[in-house]
């Protein structure tokens, strides 16, 4: 009895067709038309002799294969795979009139048309069809022998592509435009000048990163990322967490400047157990939002290669394990980022109001992940940074994390820290160190389309880490702040998200103006819908209301900012995003005491940007 089995032409098809080169017969099987799925695939193993069809000219694709049948297309797909012998294959002979010949096959050192899933899947048909092979005449041992030469080849070469330099990079070009009678604070915090025309005085900064990486001799792994810029002039470089970016905003986003953004070897140091790196150079760092993240000061444009909270330093990191734990040691120094038009690339801010604030040149740390057995896990961080100047030089950051195991559908975690100035390494600069804390602790729950997360902050007012803690209207990582804060996420449909957040800060101590009587409530409602797989809406309303106690002058102080923004983005093609946005910023101080809203009392604004981002 004859074993039969669904034609599979059109997987022989895909494989024959990565080995040789193409190839169209001069006569198509009559039955199969031109505008069938699987044309040209037919179409080319017909012409290397792997399916021939019937001698009347069909090719009856829709009629079962027998064992015997498949059997041979398989071993004349096989037949048709270069033999190669590591050397170019001979030339072919000239054409009439002068004309090349055709190719010869190439040799092992060029470019196998197989990957290794290919070849393990003719091997298996192989072996599946080895009884039907033999009655062929064909020995199924020296078909394995060559795929196994094939695979071997096809290994080779992707050690070497592996070993190649890969070139990619990112491009930004962005254009924005204010219109206000006054000058004013935007949502970034930058002071911006008056401007009667939304479509004049145009700021248009741009980015550009070539970046290239590749996989050297034992393992290490190397990157470096070149990048000329004048959005970081326009940012005036408010990287720092400043909360100054665009202080030097200019028509054409200010003179372009050439940096070495990254460049960086990652060594694995089998020394110190499996899984130990030691990265060398200019690399890019963070540990948690409450001790060593950079903020993204910039709420205009979306750059994600500087929005990803990391900072950048010159110097080592080291990671590895001790048992169960893993360790992370890392040490480096900013004073040589200096790019060509003289600027520094990023600036980590130390200190507060009381000590005064400056730019470190130097850090150190080290930071622990110690399993909790099966309850969760705890961190330990040491920070040290040095500066320069009068007053501190030094700051010491102590950080202790809990992340404890989902309880259910919940996750739990929270973080203490303190942060120490000091004259120097050993010696205090004389201030209290009992205001000097920072705490969170978070909950988060998630079923089906709802995702709440939800806790409580407190700062002291003389906490200072180089942290990312938190945003109210245009103002960066407040201190001498507590309270509550939640936020939901919830998936309304399959292309409309609603997210609404908020918190409510009072004061942590009595100190700088803002004493526990005073409050800040802030509220954010965001609306994103997909109209389709290429477009996407958004529209975020943000509230920030303050108000300050004693009174002055029998007048209750407070002051309020409002953001009402509209946003579009489109994917013009899969590398390539268009985003537009406009802002309406609505700003209100009645006695003018907290510059939140520039020179005047009330204070309204327009901003309208573009940007076009490209990923290559």
């Amino acid at each position: 009895m004859k074993k039969y089995l669904p034609f599979m032409g059109a997987a022989v098809a895909a494989l024959a067709m990565t080995w040789t080169a193409q190839a169209k017969a001069d006569d198509m099987f009559k039955d199969v038309p031109s505008d069938h799925w699987a044309y040209s695939a037919i179409s080319d193993l017909q012409s290397k002799k792997v399916l021939l069809g019937y001698p009347n000219g069909y090719f009856q694709g829709k009629r079962v294969l027998t064992r015997y049948e498949f059997a041979v297309a398989l071993k004349r797909a096989i037949d048709n795979i270069p033999v190669t012998s590591g050397k170019d294959g001979a030339a072919g002979k000239d054409g009439t009139n002068g004309a090349d010949g055709k190719d010869g096959a190439p040799g092992a050192d060029g470019k196998p048309g197989m990957a290794p899933e290919e070849v393990a899947a003719l091997a298996k048909l192989a072996d599946t069809f080895k009884a039907e092979l033999a009655q062929l005449g064909t020995d199924v041992k020296s078909i394995n022998s060559k795929l196994d030469a094939i695979g071997k080849s096809v290994a080779a070469l992707n050690t070497r592509l592996d070993k190649m330099v890969s070139i990619s990079g990112e491009f930004f070009t962005g254009f924005r435009s204010d219109m206000s009678r006054y000058g004013f604070i935007d949502g970034g915090g930058a002071v911006r000048g008056a401007n009667k025309n939304l479509f004049t005085a145009v700021s248009a900064p741009s980015d550009f990163h070539l970046i290239a990486s590749a996989n050297l001799a034992g393992g290490v792994k190397f990157v470096a990322d070149l990048v000329e810029s004048s959005y970081l002039n326009y940012a005036s470089l408010g990287l720092n967490g400043a909360g100054a970016i665009g202080g030097k905003a200019s028509v054409n986003g200010g003179g372009l400047q050439t940096q070495v953004y990254q460049a960086s070897l990652v060594v694995p140091v089998s020394q110190f157990g499996s899984g130990t790196t030691l990265e060398i150079g200019r690399f890019k760092n963070s540990l948690t939002a409450l001790t060593y993240q950079r903020p993204d000061t910039d709420p205009y444009f979306s750059l994600p290669w500087y929005d990803d909270g990391k900072y950048v330093e010159d110097g080592f990191n080291l990671k590895t394990k001790l048992g169960s734990a893993s360790v992370q040691i890392f040490g480096g120094t900013y004073g040589n980022q200096v790019s060509s038009t003289g600027n520094v690339l990023n600036t980590v801010a130390l200190g507060d109001s009381l000590t005064g604030t400056k730019a470190a040149n130097e850090s150190a740390g080290i930071h622990i992940d110690i399993p909790l057995l099966r309850a969760g896990e705890v961190g330990l961080t040491l920070l040290n940074f040095n500066a320069t100047g009068a007053g501190f030089t030094d700051e010491k950051v102590y950080g202790a994390t809990l992340k404890l195991k989902p309880l259910g559908r919940l996750l739990i975690s929270a973080e203490a820290d303190k942060s120490v100035t000091g004259a120097d390494f050993t010696h205090a600069d004389g201030n209290s160190n009992e205001d000097n804390n920072a705490y969170n602790v978070n909950l988060a729950y998630a079923s089906g389309s709802i995702k709440l997360s939800g806790g409580y902050l407190y700062i002291d007012p003389r906490y200072s880490a180089p942290g990312a803690w938190l945003k109210v209207g245009s103002v960066y990582n407040p201190v001498n702040v507590q309270g509550p804060y939640a936020s939901l996420d919830y998936k309304m449909c399959s292309r409309a998200t609603l997210n609404i957040g908020g918190a409510y800060l009072g004061g942590a101590r009595n100190r700088e103006g803002f004493t526990p009587g005073c409050s800040i409530g802030k509220l954010d409602v965001g609306l994103k819908y997909n109209l389709n797989k290429t477009v996407h809406l958004t529209a975020d309303y943000e509230g920030d209301f303050y108000n300050f106690t004693p009174s002055v002058a029998g007048i209750k102080t407070s002051a309020q900012q409002q953001f009402i923004t509209l946003g579009a983005g489109i994917n013009l093609a899969g590398n390539t995003v268009l985003k537009l946005g406009y802002q309406v910023i609505a700003g209100h101080d009645n006695l003018g005491l907290t510059g939140l809203t520039g020179t005047q009392t009330t204070n309204n604004a327009n901003v309208f940007t573009t940007q076009v981002s490209v990923h290559f």
